[in-house]
């Protein structure tokens, strides 16, 4: 079982997956938070823990309503959304003047004996997860560094940070449906990154955009690193609001004419207007982005290459908004600045959709699901 717990919506799909097969979606569902931008977090939560009990009852009797006898529901993989957890990469080093042997042993003492932040210092928080993505030997990145020797050992880890109360409420839910005892629980950040490096091998440098509701999550990876993740507290609901406002309808209305101003289909002087909404937005955006490429570059030039996943239907309309030369000043010396929007299309030769709709959200927790659970030597 997947879920992705975002701040807009909540999504859940029955996996079945092998090494040797596609993974395929047996069952999908959604569940809308509604208008999540105008809720505190303490009023979100509450939100978010109520249709997360509704979407889990709906898929275990969509699973009891399917007959399907020949499944057993054996993990629950949950992977959430900003801003519900802090995530930092740390990265620890051992050298040695003559090679000595790699054993498990000898990255959990060196993770041991260095990591002074491993434990969380407040009582209320706790770990959501903590994933070594990278180990290199005398400077070789490499999957299988057990039993080789090195003089010099780098390990690299992602830990994610998150409120107690919240994880524990999330774990309550989902075992009143699924009483199992193989419960995952991830970040977008880590999702998207182990998605993106193991099947588009495009680049080892890049920027990660994740355009949620009412957060966008930006990542910087280098040398197929995830080095560093930050949000912007704008998305997808910022941009409804906007056209909402400017064309006195509803979200709802806006959200219709957005995809008919994609695709060309609107009166003129709706059109025209929209367009000016969507220009002050494009300006509100550049300016919040730039902001966090600049905390990200540290005075140092960023990626040229960019990918953009957006958690809606409206894929592409985030990509269109970005213009390389917003972000010139910060030296892309790679090449011109470009940016690909991922879509579902780009996951169909991965994962078998079952005539279900295509969804890259959904797409990215099937593959990450399938690295993390199935690849296990792929990430320890």
């Amino acid at each position: 079982m997947l879920f992705y717990i975002g701040n807009g919506g909540l999504k859940s799909a029955l996996i079945s997956q092998s090494k040797t097969d596609l993974p395929k979606i047996l069952l999908l569902d959604r569940e809308s938070l509604g208008n999540s931008a105008s809720l505190s977090k303490k009023e979100l939560e509450e939100v978010v823990y109520r249709k997360l009990d509704a979407l889990a009852g709906r898929m275990q009797k969509a699973i009891l309503d399917a007959n399907l006898t020949n499944k057993k529901v054996n993990a629950v993989l949950a992977i959430v959304s900003a801003p519900w957890y802090h995530a930092l990469t740390k990265t620890y080093k051992l050298k040695k003047d003559e090679p000595f042997l790699i054993k498990d042993k000898t990255i959990t003492e060196l993770l041991e004996s260095t990591d002074k932040d491993s434990a969380p210092e407040q009582e209320e928080v706790t770990v959501l997860e903590r994933k070594i993505i990278h180990i290199a030997l005398n400077g070789y990145v490499t999957d299988s560094p057990i039993n080789k020797k090195a003089t010099d050992l780098e390990v690299s880890v992602i830990q994610s940070l998150t409120e107690k109360k919240f994880l524990s409420e999330i774990e309550n839910i989902l075992s009143r449906y699924f009483p199992i005892s193989a419960y995952h629980f991830h970040t977008l950040a880590l999702a998207s990154f182990v998605t993106i490096r193991d099947i588009l091998k495009e680049t080892k440098d890049f920027l990660l955009i994740n355009v949620t509701n009412l957060i966008s999550e930006i990542s910087l990876v280098k040398d197929n690193l995830l080095q560093e993740t930050i949000s912007i507290p704008i998305g997808f609901a910022g941009l409804l609001d906007k056209v909402s406002k400017a064309l006195n309808v509803t979200p709802e209305v806006a959200f219709s004419l957005l995809k008919m101003y994609k695709g060309d289909q609107l009166e003129k002087q709706i059109g025209e207007k929209l367009g000016e909404s969507l220009a002050v937005f494009r300006k509100e955006w550049a300016a919040q982005i730039g902001e966090a490429f600049k905390n990200l570059s540290g005075g140092v030039a960023l990626p040229a290459a960019c990918y953009l996943l957006s958690h809606h239907q409206l894929e592409n309309l985030f990509a269109d908004l970005i213009q390389p030369e917003d972000y010139s000043q910060f030296s892309f010396n790679q090449g011109e600045f470009h940016i690909r929007n991922i879509s579902a299309l780009d996951f169909v030769q991965f994962i078998d959709f079952n005539r279900l709709p295509l969804d890259s959200g959904m797409a990215v927790a099937i593959i990450f699901a399938k690295q993390t659970l199935l690849n296990r030597e792929r990430m320890s």
